[in-house]
């Protein structure tokens, strides 16, 4: 079983899925997973998880994206993108720099956000798209998101292009359609492309053509990206494997939250989470 990590830099027209398949594949390996989905007309970078590293996607997902978006001003689609139909048009097709970096900054930090019915979120266990597929449309919450930047990189005609630095569960495509109401026009995307996953850069991926076996990152390695890596001498990493309890004074002055911990050889163990007198297991591998 091949265990590990390969950074990709997915094209358009693929859904995750398709590349997970396509990995799975390639490699012999039958499970595999990815760390935050990438709608088929986004492209960029895309975490994919091999074998017993799939058990790690609920602790890598909750971290921070960066996005390079081109949106289409002065037309609204049914899908916030250029693969949908256009339901409304503007008479403003052009917007200025001032606007949009007055516009922007209404934006910046917390915000809430309703989900676009072509999203993959689950309501009953179903996903939105699915619905919007059969013409269903449903109520959604809206739900609080953070926008740490939004920088614009240059308009060309009625295109605007703009880097957006956003939490976990930010749609750009909601993003793009706002910022256009608060500048008193519509728009959609035309490109999106995902640039950076937490501390990982979309620079270090691979397409799928140039893929080989020495590019899977090894769990201990590309974990460390993301949380702090605790390494356990003999008697508690039989401890961690079975899912023990293990003392506090195996974390350093200062960690919190989830740490990966391994054996004497940097072997991946198990996560688990500083308590405030020991630390837990949360997840075995």
């Amino acid at each position: 079983m091949k265990d590990g990590f390969l950074l990709i830099n997915k094209p358009v027209g693929w859904t995750s899925r398709d590349v997970c398949n396509k990995i799975g594949h390639l490699f012999g390996v039958k499970k595999v997973g990815h760390c935050g989905t990438l709608d088929p007309f986004a492209s960029g970078l895309l975490i994919v998880c091999l074998g017993k590293a799939t058990k790690l996607v609920p602790y890598l997902e909750n971290y921070d994206k960066k996005y390079e978006a081109v949106m289409k001003v002065g037309e609204k689609t049914n899908t916030g993108d250029y693969t949908g139909e256009i339901i409304a048009t503007s008479d403003k097709i052009v917007i200025s720099r001032q606007e949009f970096e007055k516009s922007s900054e209404n934006f910046l930090g917390d915000i809430e956000q309703v989900p676009p019915m072509v999203s993959a979120l689950k309501v009953n266990g179903q996903p939105l798209y699915e619905l919007a597929r059969k013409g269903i449309e449903i109520e959604r919450k809206a739900r609080k998101v953070h926008i740490f930047s939004l920088d614009l990189v240059n308009i060309d005609g009625s295109d605007v292009t703009f880097l957006a630095h956003v939490s976990k569960g930010t749609y750009i495509r909601t993003l793009a359609e706002d910022l256009a109401s608060e500048m008193g026009t519509l728009a959609h995307l035309k490109k999106l492309h995902r640039t950076a996953i937490g501390n990982v850069d979309v620079s270090k991926t691979k397409t799928i053509e140039e893929l080989e076996e020495k590019d899977i990152i090894g769990i201990t390695e590309f974990v460390s990206s993301f949380m702090p890596i605790i390494r356990l001498d003999k008697e508690d990493s039989i401890k961690a494997i079975h899912g023990g309890k293990l003392s506090k004074r195996n974390a350093n002055p200062g960690m919190s939250g989830h740490v990966l911990v391994t054996d004497e050889e940097d072997n991946p163990l198990a996560i688990y989470e500083i308590a405030d007198s020991y630390l837990k297991c949360v997840r075995g591998l």
